[in-house]
């Protein structure tokens, strides 16, 4: 029945009835006529909730298709169940198109003017004339010219990204240590990658004010340890509405890190090296994509990229047809393998790394990746956290949006103003509730770059920094994780991190649990180091 189904949904999300009706902004009192049954929620509603919620609007109604297959084909032309808004809305464009907007702004499009139209049609039911509607605005948005005097020039060519760039910091390839330090430099990136990764993993999308309440309740503020299973049952935790009782805490993990995006990408990575050298191209990432995993591992501009890829387009228009997540954090997480086997050469690692990024991003989605690779390739040779993002900077176009704003975090780091400061002044700029703002490139880089500043090379410190200050926590925890245990290697992290993974880290790349010293051992195969 439709009110049961109401109660499981506000049962899995932890809310009360008042969290639950605030959410869809009607009474407390709708909401429990719906559950007992005594009224039934409007159309209008039923939308909101399965849009909220992540649920399919024909499950809530419990409708489905009675027609015969034989008078479904005879009609004149087929089309998809638009209105089906739940799990399968990314192969949709309509319900994005407020966020290729803000995208499009971003990028300096000349669209202001088609502000209003936009909203009301964002707004419109989800069928197939929303649909419809989208799509013409999305010719008129790609089509739409630049603005006169936009500030940045962002380039998605190689060629054109290295003539704007700006030398800012040098490492030498040659001061390579021996290959044993190598190897715990390597292991310590991994390790460091993986253990950040899972601190910010059960607490991704959740509200900075809740995460403080839930750390200054169990004793963890400032953040200094893992969240635990046991500290998620705190009675806070119920207070704060988030479905943190829902997720994997590291005393739960009975074989190693179960996995996420953030790891499987770094897998993916070596995989590709190791199936097509590392001379591969940018149609052998997408073959990769296509042969080693299925689609539902892959989110926003990764998941629109392997549609587009399916659907025979080519690159770079994979990274660009219908695709509002173009700038989005996602090529950002998939450059650090490429520069851990390219120690103390942050050109090559970014060159690797644009040959990844362009399949599904363009402009500063591209740059992310390329920062990121290079900063990882430095810190083989270098334990100075801003002598490796200078390094990384100088792989990317000095008149773009992201390296904008690493100078403006390295201009507050050099003003002597704390940690507090910067994240006060970051919040003016940012809204964490707005997902162009929360996952993108940009300002989630800003917070990794802040976060090894202000970690001074402390890993604990880094990472703790990097996720406390919520935004995309996982992807943080294991970036700045990565650069900084790159940079001091494994015997400079705790073992209260590392321990708990066990020394395996599940993927379905290799459809099983790698041991941290085998894929340190890969790595090594696969580096070029003279």
């Amino acid at each position: 029945m439709l009110s049961d189904r109401i109660y499981s949904i506000r049962q899995q999300y932890h809310y009360s009835q008042e969290k639950f009706a605030e959410k869809l902004g009607v009474s407390r009192q709708a909401v429990q006529r719906w559950e007992n049954g005594t009224s039934v929620p409007d159309i209008g509603s039923i939308i909101n909730i399965a849009t909220t919620f992540n649920v399919s609007s024909d499950w809530l109604m419990e409708i489905s298709d009675q027609r015969t297959t034989e008078e479904i084909r005879l009609r004149e032309v087929p089309i998809p169940s638009y209105h089906k808004v739940g799990k399968w809305s990314w192969n949709s464009y309509a319900p994005y198109l407020m966020i290729d907007f803000k995208q499009g702004l971003s990028e300096g499009k000349d669209i202001e003017h088609m502000r209003e139209i936009v909203t009301a049609v964002s707004r419109y039911k989800q069928d197939e004339n929303k649909e419809a509607l989208s799509d013409v605005l999305y010719k008129m948005m790609y089509t739409a010219p630049q603005v006169s005097g936009y500030a940045y020039n962002e380039p998605d060519d190689l060629q054109a990204i290295r003539l704007l760039r700006m030398e800012r910091a040098a490492v030498n390839q040659r001061n390579l240590p021996e290959e044993s330090v190598i190897y715990k430099k390597l292991k310590g990136a991994w390790l460091g990658r993986v253990c950040g990764c899972m601190l910010g993993q059960p607490i991704e999308c959740i509200g900075i004010d809740d995460l403080a309440k839930l750390l200054k309740a169990t004793d963890n503020y400032p953040m200094h340890r893992y969240i635990t299973h046991d500290d998620v049952m705190h009675p806070i935790a119920e207070e704060i509405g988030f479905p943190l009782r829902s997720r994997t805490y590291v005393d739960m993990l009975k074989n190693g890190f179960p996995g996420d995006d953030d790891t499987n990408y770094t897998f993916m990575a070596s995989s590709i090296v190791e199936n097509y050298g590392r001379d591969f191209t940018s149609e052998d990432v997408c073959d990769a994509w296509i042969r080693t995993q299925t689609i539902n591992c892959y989110a926003t501009a990764e998941k629109v990229a392997y549609r587009n890829i399916v659907a025979q387009y080519s690159v770079p228009d994979t990274a660009i047809y219908k695709n509002p997540f173009r700038e989005w954090i996602g090529a950002q997480i998939r450059g650090d393998y490429f520069g851990y086997i390219n120690p103390g050469d942050p050109e090559a690692a970014a060159e690797m790394a644009w040959r990844d990024a362009r399949i599904s991003h363009v402009k500063n989605g591209i740059y992310g990746e390329m920062f990121v690779a290079a900063m990882n390739a430095a810190a083989m040779v270098c334990d100075d956290a801003e002598t490796v993002i200078l390094c990384g900077m100088s792989q990317i176009p000095s008149t773009s949006r992201l390296y904008e704003k690493l100078q403006g975090v390295l201009d507050f780091y050099h003003s002597g103003r704390d940690w507090n400061a910067f994240f006060k002044d970051f919040q003016t700029r940012y809204d964490e509730w707005d997902k162009h703002d929360a996952v993108h490139t940009v300002s989630n880089a800003e917070l990794v770059a802040a976060a090894l500043l202000w970690g001074g090379g402390d890993y604990s410190k880094t990472i703790c920094l990097a996720v406390q200050c919520g935004f995309d926590t996982d992807c943080n925890g294991a970036t700045a994780g990565s650069i900084v245990g790159m940079m001091i290697g494994c015997d400079g992290i705790d073992k209260k991190w590392t321990d708990p993974i066990g020394g395996l880290v599940n993927t379905p790349v290799y459809n099983r649990a790698v041991p941290i010293d085998e894929f340190v051992s890969m790595m090594m195969r696969h580096m070029k180091t003279n």
